[in-house]
């Protein structure tokens, strides 16, 4: 037995990995893809009902992060999450889900209030609150919007509102919504204990012991995977890594030197066994 299996067995829980890259942008945000292939590991992880989920993101789809909430719970009973480095945007709203929040002192988490386009820009909702709830910009603001950006608004907001009541717990989902829509005031803010306390999340700090020691040694060794390879006529980026116990997923491109240009040879997840 190897020593990732004995932590689960001593915790009577699954232990599941799942990074995007940080500084890739869009690209290697939580999408559809990326949830999927959660999906394929979770369906081999069965021997206990409780998932513990190590999650670093930036965030992404909203919609997917939902799917994210509901397989977890199809598969298991309850779910905590580990965060180590960031949870935000999308991430934050698969942690919202969570019985436990555990983060190390480093741990980022920041809203998950949605956001939309404006101007060719993504903006947090929570900008055009704060607008709204300005008189003196009021009537500044409603003579130079756009209308339809109005609408977008308080879609975004009804949306939100749904995926919170169909996919969250309703007392918690209440909590998030109120939060969420109404007292964030940036997509960045670094959520407080006290606030995601209030919230309904139990919130624990991992900073020792053998549990800290393992999730320390896995995140570095996934960091790692994240930055990727690059040899003589090769380039290899590395967007997402999912492990558990039995495997390691990689979504990667790879390119190859062509006429003084890289050329992309490669796209998509590759499985390789854990060493």
């Amino acid at each position: 037995m190897n020593t990732y299996e004995e932590y689960e067995k001593e915790l009577k829980s699954h232990i599941v990995f799942a990074y995007n890259h940080l500084n890739m942008g869009e690209k290697s945000f939580l999408g559809y893809e990326f949830v999927n292939k959660m999906e394929d590991i979770f369906s081999e992880l069965h021997e206990y009902d409780h998932m513990i989920l190590a999650l670093n993101s930036k965030g992404g789809n909203l919609a997917a992060a939902a799917k994210l909430v509901q397989l977890l719970r199809l598969h298991y009973k309850s779910y905590d999450i580990i965060v180590c480095t960031r949870c935000s945007s999308a991430a934050t709203f698969v942690a919202m889900g969570a019985s436990r929040l555990i983060c190390t002192r480093n741990a980022i988490v920041t809203p998950a209030e949605p956001q939309l386009e404006w101007n060719d820009k993504r903006i947090s909702i929570a900008a055009i609150r704060n607008l709204l709830e300005k008189k003196s910009s009021v009537e500044h603001f409603m003579q130079n919007m756009d209308w339809e950006i109005l609408a977008h608004y308080f879609a975004s907001r009804n949306y939100f509102k749904e995926l919170c009541l169909n996919y969250l717990e309703r007392r918690r989902a209440k909590r998030v919504i109120d939060y969420m829509l109404n007292h964030v005031n940036s997509h960045q803010y670094p959520i407080t204990k006290n606030e995601l306390e209030n919230i309904g999340l139990v919130v624990e700090t991992l900073e020792k012991g053998k549990l800290f020691n393992f999730i320390k040694e896995k995140d570095q060794f996934l960091n790692k995977k994240l930055k990727g390879v690059s040899v003589l006529l090769k380039k290899e980026e590395c967007m997402h890594v999912i492990m558990s116990s039995k495997r390691i997923e990689e979504y990667v491109k790879v390119y190859e030197i062509e006429r003084n240009q890289y050329k992309k040879v490669f796209e998509g997840f590759i499985n390789n066994e854990e060493r």
